[in-house]
């Protein structure tokens, strides 16, 4: 199947919907370089994650400008129970790599604990220790 819009094929009948998109596209990786040089980036998993939405980004946004469309050849089938499942929407390995690109960055955010948090109750367990010391040499 080929795509000419955004995931599910957003924005595919609107007018410069291509070169929007890559404007859009480009602006991501742009965005991607940036936290890059974030603290984050001392993380293996924030450095994986990372790595994987620019490579799927990258992929994309090559065929976009190369051919105009994405050419989305994967295609699961669920449970016809379940109407949004029967079929699930067509992608491809670029939009699978960026959604597990995603899903690791959001792990990341959920396990790592929050550097300000950190460092106040860091600045509470120290400051009793330094009233105690300056009580001793008084």
């Amino acid at each position: 199947a080929y795509n000419t819009g955004a995931a599910f094929s957003l924005g595919s009948s609107m007018p410069g919907g291509r070169w929007l998109l890559i404007a859009i596209r480009l602006g991501a990786l742009a965005f991607v370089y940036y936290l890059f040089t974030r603290p984050e980036a001392n993380s293996r998993l924030f450095l994986v994650g990372l790595g994987m939405v620019g490579g799927g980004a990258i992929g994309n946004l090559s065929e976009t400008i190369f051919y105009g469309k994405v050419t989305d050849f994967i295609q699961f089938w669920g449970t016809p129970a379940i109407k949004s499942t029967w079929p699930w929407p067509t992608f491809n390995i670029a939009d699978m790599v960026l959604l597990i690109g995603v899903g690791l960055m959001v792990i990341y955010s959920i396990i790592t604990p929050d550097p300000k948090k950190v460092a106040a109750q860091e600045a509470e367990k120290a400051s009793p220790v330094k009233k105690a010391r300056r009580g001793k040499k008084s």
